[in-house]
C-alpha cells in the first residue's frame, strides 16, 4: 500500500510497503519553515520615483517663491503708488483678510500649472505600455520550456573495460534506497519484459535523494536497469537477461561516514558488499581496482565492491568499518548540477558592465566553489579568501580584521571570499568590517545559507553608504526572502516550483535572459523615463514662466495671459503625445549594440541622468527659452505694436497666443533634438475668435518666431555639438 502526503503546492511524499501510518501535522502555520525564514516587505520604489518626489518638492519651492514674490511686489506697489497715475485701474482696492487671501489663491491658480500633474499619468501609461514590449520580446522566449518573459510589476521598469563496467553499473542499479512507484511496479510485472519494453516504460523511481535517483537513472540508460523489488529480494535487468539478488544488509548512509554499503547474494550464492560513498571516504578503503584511472576522472562519488563469506551472522556482528575493508575499486561516478546554456558569457557580460554578482546558496562550500569556476564567477588566480567553520564570534571577528588588512593592503589583487551560513551568523554582527572586505572582493559566495541569511546578506548590501541598487536572482521557494528584499526580483522559471517567480517583479525562463534583461531593457527604460520625467518639468517651466513676467507688466492684477482653451490643451494635446511616443520607442542603441557593448551601461550608472546637475541643466535650458520667448516679442511690440497683416495693434490676447504658438514650437523642437524618435507636433489652428488666424497671416509673426526659436535653440544646439567632442577627448586623456 502507498500513502502519498501533499507537502505544498507542486510537491507530493509517498511512504510505501506500509499497511497503514499514523500522521501527526508538526510545524505549521507560523511555524514552518517558509514562515520562520519569511521577513516582512515593503513596497518598492524605484529610483527614478525618489528621484521625481526631490524635483516635485524643489517646484513646490518654486510655485511658493513666485506666489510670495508677486503677492508681496502687489501689496508692495499698491502702498508706493507706483500706478496710482493710472486712472484706467480704478481706486486702489483695500487690504483686508479677504482681499489678501483672494489675491493669494488667484496667484497659485495661475501658476499651479507649474507643477506637472499630467506627469504622474504619462508615466503609468509609459511602464504599463512598456511591460507589454517586455514580455512581447522574443529574444526572451525560452524554446525549451515555451515560457515567455512575465512582468509581475510596472512600476520596476528601470534590473544557467566491459565486464569492470558491467559490475560498476550493477552496483549502482543495487546500491542505494531508491524504489518504483506504484504504477511501475504494476507494469513491471510481466517477467517476458525485454530491456528495449522496459526502457520504453519510462520507469517511474522514487528516492528521499536526487543524486540517488539521478545514479540509478543513469544506470537504467546504460543498459542496467534496476526493475524493482518483492520483499528482500531486488530484480535487474542486464543485457536483456533479469537477474535476482537477495539483499541481506544495508549499512545506512551517514554524514560521518558519508558512505553507505549494501550486501547482496547474487544467484549463484556469492555475497557481495556494494560500497558507494565521497571518494574520500571510499579510496582509503580499496585494495585493488583502477584506482589511478579512477582519480584521474574522479567526480562526486566512488564505487566498490567485496567478495564475502557465506557466513553472514558472523560477519553482521562485526563493525560497519571491518566489513568496508579490502574493497576493489569498480569506478566513480559524478552527479553535476548542469549549468544552463550561457551562464559563462552572461556573467561576463555582467561584470563588463560594471555589475558585482554574488553568489548566496545553500549548496556546500566545495559543491559552490567549484560552481563558481566553472561558471566564470571566479577567475583562475583569484585569491580566495575562506570565512567558514567558525563556531565563536570571536574567531571569526579576528579572521575579519586579517582579511580587511589584506585586502586594504594590496587593493590591485583579485579576491573572492566564501562565506558559510555558521559563520555568517557571526560577520553579520560585524556588519561594517564584513561589507568592507565584501565589498573590496572581485566576487563572494555565500553557502549553507538560510532564506532568511540570503535576505539579510541583501539588506546588507542596500545599507552600503554609497546605497547600491540590488537585483537578486532565484528559482525556488527559498529564494523567495532575498527577491522581495532585493530593488528588484528577478525570478527563473525553473523546476523548483513558481514561488519565485509569483513573488518576483521580472520572470524568464533561463539565467542567460538577465543579460538581455539588464543590459537591454534595464538601459531602454532608464534612459526613457528619465528623459520623460526631466521633459515634463522644461516643458512646464518654458509654458508657465511667461505668466510671471506677465504678472509684472499687469501690475500683479493676477490677470491670465494664456486663454483657459490654452491651459487645457498645453498637456494634453499639444506636448503629451510626442513624448509619450519616445517613452515607448526611444533606442539610443540597438539591443545589439548594447549586448555587444556592456560597457554602455555604465553610461546610465550612479541615476547619473536623473541627477540634480543634469535636472538643473533642463530648468536652465528651460528658463533660457521662456526668457527669449517672452520678451523678444515684448520689446518688438513696444517698437511696434502694428504688426499684423491689417495694421492693427496687438492687444493682450494675440500676445498671450504669441507667446503660446512660440512655447509649443520649441518644446516640440527640443523634443526633436533631444528624443530623435519624436515627430514635431503642431498646434492647431484658429482659437479666440480667429485671433490666431489674424496672427499666422501676417509675416512679422513668422519672422518674430523664426527669431525666437533660432535665439532660443542656440545652446542647445552648442551643447549637443560639442558634448561628444569634448567626451572623446576626455576619453583619450584618460587613456
Amino acid at each position: 500500500m502507498e500513502f502519498v502526503f501533499g507537502k505544498s503546492p507542486g510537491y507530493i511524499s509517498s511512504v510505501v510497503n506500509m499497511e497503514f501510518v499514523f500522521g501527526c501535522a508538526v510545524y505549521t502555520g507560523q511555524e514552518t519553515k517558509l514562515a520562520l525564514n519569511s521577513r516582512l516587505t515593503s513596497n518598492k520604489f524605484s529610483t527614478v520615483e525618489k528621484s521625481i518626489n526631490g524635483f516635485l518638492l524643489f517646484f513646490m519651492g518654486l510655485l511658493l517663491v513666485e506666489v510670495a514674490l508677486c503677492l508681496g511686489l502687489k501689496y508692495y506697489t499698491e502702498l508706493q503708488g507706483v500706478f496710482i497715475a493710472a486712472e484706467y485701474l480704478g481706486p486702489v482696492p483695500v487690504i483686508n483678510f479677504r482681499n489678501v487671501l483672494q489675491d493669494l489663491l488667484s496667484f497659485f491658480i495661475l501658476f499651479n500649472y507649474i507643477i506637472p500633474i499630467s506627469l504622474y499619468v504619462t508615466i503609468e501609461m509609459q511602464k504599463f505600455l512598456g511591460t507589454l514590449f517586455f514580455e512581447w520580446d522574443e529574444g526572451l522566449f525560452c524554446e525549451e520550456t515555451g515560457q515567455a518573459a512575465i512582468c509581475n510589476t510596472s512600476d520596476l521598469n528601470e534590473e544557467l573495460g566491459q565486464e569492470e563496467m558491467e559490475r560498476f553499473l550493477l552496483g549502482l542499479a543495487l546500491c542505494h534506497t531508491v524504489q518504483l512507484s506504484n504504477a511501475s511496479k504494476r507494469l513491471t510485472m510481466n517477467n517476458n519484459l525485454t530491456e528495449g519494453d522496459l526502457l520504453s516504460m519510462h520507469l517511474d523511481y522514487q528516492a528521499s535523494s536526487p543524486d540517488e535517483k539521478a545514479l540509478v537513472e543513469a544506470a537504467a540508460r546504460c543498459g542496467v536497469v534496476f526493475v524493482g523489488e518483492k520483499g528482500d529480494t531486488m530484480f535487474v535487468l542486464v543485457k536483456g537477461q533479469l537477474q535476482h539478488f537477495t539483499r541481506l544488509e544495508c549499512l545506512e548512509f551517514t554524514s560521518d561516514r558519508k558512505r553507505m554499503s549494501l550486501v547482496v547474494r547474487d544467484g549463484d550464492g556469492d555475497i557481495w558488499l556494494y560500497c558507494k560513498g565521497a571518494e574520500s571516504s571510499v579510496i582509503p578503503l580499496t585494495e585493488k581496482g583502477p584506482t589511478e584511472k579512477t582519480l584521474a576522472h574522479l567526480g562526486e562519488f566512488a564505487l566498490a565492491r567485496q567478495t564475502m563469506s557465506s557466513h553472514r551472522e558472523s560477519i553482521i556482528a562485526v563493525s560497519y568499518s571491518k566489513m568496508e575493508a579490502g574493497l576493489t575499486l569498480l569506478g566513480a561516478t559524478g552527479v553535476e548540477d548542469k549549468l544552463q546554456e550561457g551562464v559563462q558569457e552572461t556573467l561576463e557580460s555582467l561584470r563588463a558592465a560594471g555589475l558585482k554578482v554574488w553568489i548566496l546558496t545553500g549548496d556546500k562550500v566545495e559543491t559552490a566553489v567549484n560552481i563558481s569556476f566553472s561558471c566564470g564567477h571566479f577567475k583562475p588566480g583569484t585569491i580566495q579568501l575562506f570565512l567558514t567553520e567558525h563556531h565563536k564570534e570571536r574567531s571569526c571577528v579576528q579572521m575579519l580584521q586579517a582579511y580587511s588588512a589584506r585586502v586594504e593592503a594590496d587593493s590591485l589583487e583579485q579576491y573572492g571570499l566564501v562565506v558559510d551560513g555558521q559563520s555568517l551568523k557571526f560577520a553579520l554582527k560585524n556588519q561594517e568590517m564584513f561589507r568592507k572586505v565584501c565589498m573590496a572582493c572581485t566576487a563572494v559566495i555565500c553557502c549553507r545559507m538560510s532564506p532568511l541569511q540570503k535576505s539579510q546578506v541583501v539588506q546588507l548590501v542596500k545599507q552600503s553608504p554609497n546605497k547600491p541598487i540590488t537585483a537578486a536572482i532565484g528559482d525556488g521557494a527559498n529564494d523567495v526572502a532575498m527577491i522581495q528584499e532585493a530593488h528588484v526580483g528577478l525570478g527563473i522559471m525553473g523546476k523548483e516550483g513558481r514561488q519565485a517567480v509569483r513573488c518576483s517583479d521580472f520572470a524568464f525562463g533561463q539565467f542567460r535572459f538577465v543579460r538581455r534583461v539588464l543590459l537591454v531593457h534595464g538601459h531602454w527604460y532608464y534612459l526613457r523615463i528619465s528623459t520623460l520625467v526631466l521633459y515634463f518639468f522644461y516643458k512646464n517651466i518654458v509654458f508657465i514662466t511667461p505668466q510671471l513676467f506677465f504678472n509684472f507688466l499687469s501690475a500683479f492684477s493676477t490677470q491670465a495671459i494664456y486663454d483657459t482653451a490654452y491651459l487645457s490643451m498645453y498637456n494634453v494635446l499639444f506636448t503629451s503625445l510626442p513624448i509619450l511616443i519616445y517613452g515607448l520607442f526611444e533606442q539610443n542603441y540597438s539591443d545589439v549594440k548594447l549586448l555587444e557593448c556592456p560597457h554602455l551601461y555604465k553610461e546610465i550608472a550612479n541615476n547619473v541622468l536623473m541627477s540634480w546637475c543634469s535636472f538643473l541643466k533642463w530648468i536652465a535650458f528651460g528658463v533660457w527659452h521662456t526668457t527669449v520667448i517672452f520678451y523678444i516679442p515684448y520689446f518688438l511690440m513696444m517698437i511696434n505694436e502694428a504688426i499684423l497683416l491689417d495694421s492693427t495693434p496687438i492687444d493682450q490676447w494675440m500676445f498671450g497666443s504669441i507667446i503660446y504658438h512660440c512655447v509649443v514650437t520649441i518644446v516640440n523642437l527640443k523634443s526633436t533634438m533631444d528624443l530623435p524618435c519624436v515627430q514635431q507636433y503642431q498646434p492647431p489652428r484658429g482659437t479666440m475668435y480667429w485671433v490666431y488666424f489674424h496672427a499666422i497671416s501676417s509675416p512679422t509673426f513668422w519672422l518674430l518666431s523664426v527669431l525666437a526659436i533660432a535665439v532660443c535653440l542656440v545652446p542647445d544646439t552648442t551643447i549637443t555639438v560639442l558634448t561628444p567632442h569634448i567626451l572623446s577627448a576626455l576619453y583619450r586623456t584618460k587613456v
